[in-house]
């Protein structure tokens, strides 16, 4: 006799939101649900700069909507609104079935609501944790919670070895399952290119700091200088619209369109012949997938991701080596290998081919499916796992921002040193900017209060943002440096420094000198946080 699906919670802290893990997430809930298993699906408030998702639902998922509370980001380690809504769910999907798998997804307080359950009733959950993208946020949320997790999930190869290497006694718990996607049963059928323009897509998030939109744009300008015949659609939405807009209105063959659903997604990439992405980072891309299964040929950027271990370089896509971090220098490279393809329409219908191919072999729904299944049913078999009473639930701190799990205990004293040195450096002239607006900078306000070099203003990568001020300091972008005499940064970020390092080429060229806070060697061996430095007060 078959092993029942045991029930299951997903849960989407962002909401319905137009993302790769919100498609991840509802195929995944559709295709358990088709199979017989209970699943419910919760997803919470959207941010209003984020485009909701229109994906139909199995009659057999139950939908939970978190109405009338914040979105989650703005939880500050306060989980009490968010808590009936996940009780009720897990008491309706455990009745009678036995525990109940939950997926806290994304973002610290999701797994700090479902802690706040297991300190008292761990019989009635096991945990699995999804890093679905190579960043130290992921990774810290999921060791953070480690006591409470029954297994761990990296979606790439890649982040499944950095997560046994982080996490080294719980090696047997972390699992490698890549995602799935609709593939069909034959290849598509796709219009030869005879002389036509490329047509070339990107759908996902406009986005600077994780995709790196402001290299498509670039593309289209070195494919015009290289006279190759050209479309290329954007498809999104995100907070570098009204910028990117701007700049495609200078560029006869590059536009946008507001994000779609699902639908309208295969609609354009069975128009497309080549699917573009130039992220700084990725997990395994769902878009990415989604155009293999369509048999659009990628042109992805080579970074440790899941993409090198779905495309071989030439055969069924390219991976092109990103280098400088600079969306010009990049928009170059992307172009001479699109070029390329656009010089050999058999290379490149040999290719959306081969693209088809590797999606049916290991990319498929179904796939996905049954290994989650096998994972789940794992997992279900082992004891509960109670979250440490003498641990608060909450990942961030509604009390003291310094107490946050995202700032390390150290962050005050870094910043001081920084600053005095600015000041022994420059002298008196010395004027100071600090890179990021977040939670890091907040919690930083003492420092900021009285430093040995002048503060004059706080960068932000958010165009939304700019105009704004934070500890009455205006929030400004990286060309208005120069109108405040700015001399030196200062990346205020512990989670995402090394990002913001590699894209300081706009702050240096406005003749900026840009600092961190924390030695390049922390991120690979874990810079330790205060023991117990969460003090949000457990709702349970």
């Amino acid at each position: 006799m078959t092993t029942p699906i045991p029930p299951t919670l997903l849960a989407l802290p962002h909401g319905l939101t137009v993302s790769g893990v919100t498609m991840w997430a509802v195929r995944l809930a559709n295709a358990l649900a088709a199979r017989g298993g209970r699943v419910a699906l919760v997803s919470h408030t959207e941010a209003t700069s984020h485009a909701r998702l229109d994906i139909p639902l199995h009659p057999a998922v139950e939908s939970v909507r978190l109405e009338g509370v914040a979105p989650m980001d703005h939880a500050n380690g306060d989980l009490t609104p968010y808590l009936p809504a996940y009780v009720e769910a897990i008491d309706r999907l455990a009745a009678g079935a036995g525990p109940v798998i939950v997926s806290p997804n994304l973002v610290g307080d999701c797994y700090g609501l479902v802690a706040a359950i297991a300190a008292s009733r761990p019989d009635l959950v096991r945990v699995v944790g999804w890093a679905h993208n190579d960043t130290e946020y992921d990774c810290c949320v999921l060791e953070h919670y480690e006591p409470l997790l029954a297994a761990f999930v990296g979606v790439s190869e890649h982040i499944a070895r950095n997560l046994a290497r982080r996490l080294p006694t719980r090696t047997g718990a972390v699992h490698r399952v890549p995602y799935g996607v609709e593939v069909g049963e034959t290849a598509p059928m796709r219009d030869p290119l005879d002389g036509r323009p490329l047509r070339l897509l990107y759908t996902g998030r406009i986005d600077h700091f994780q995709k790196r939109i402001g290299v498509l744009p670039e593309i289209s300008r070195a494919l015009d200088q290289r006279g190759v015949a050209h479309e290329m659609l954007l498809v999104g939405d995100g907070p570098a619209t009204d910028e990117i807009d701007a700049r495609l209105a200078s560029l006869p063959h590059c536009r946008r369109e507001p994000g779609v659903g699902p639908a309208g997604v295969r609609e354009r990439l069975a128009w497309a012949d080549c699917f573009v992405l130039a992220s700084r980072f990725e997990g395994l891309s769902i878009s990415m997938l989604e155009a293999l299964a369509a048999g659009c040929c990628p042109v992805v950027a080579q970074v440790e991701s899941g993409a090198s271990e779905a495309i071989d370089d030439g055969a069924n896509g390219l991976l092109v080596p990103t280098g400088e971090d600079d969306d010009a220098a990049l928009g170059e490279l992307f172009a001479q290998r699109i070029a390329e393809l656009a010089a050999t329409p058999e290379r490149l219908a040999a290719m959306q081919r081969a693209a088809w191919e590797r999606a049916q072999e290991r990319y498929s729904i179904d796939a996905h499916a049954e290994r989650v299944i096998d994972l789940f049913r794992e997992v279900a078999a082992q004891p509960g796992r109670a979250w440490p009473a003498d641990r608060p639930c909450g990942f961030t701190s509604s009390a003291n921002a310094l107490s946050d799990a995202t700032v390390p205990t150290d962050a005050g004293v870094r910043l001081r040193r920084a600053i005095e040195q600015i000041a022994r450096e420059r002298g008196p002239g010395a004027r100071v900017a600090m890179w990021g607006a977040g939670r890091h900078t907040i919690a930083l306000a003492a420092e900021l209060a009285r430093p040995a070099a002048e503060v004059v203003c706080i960068l932000d990568d958010d165009a939304k943002a700019h105009g704004g001020r934070l500890w009455g300091l205006p929030i400004v972008g990286a060309r208005s440096l120069a109108e405040f005499g700015v001399t030196d940064v200062v990346i205020s970020s512990w989670m995402h420094q090394s990002a913001m390092w590699n894209k300081r080429a706009p702050v240096e060229a406005v003749g900026a000198t840009v600092r961190r806070l924390y030695p390049d060697a922390q991120h690979a061996a874990g810079l330790r946080l205060r023991p117990a430095a969460h003090a949000a007060t457990s709702p349970a």
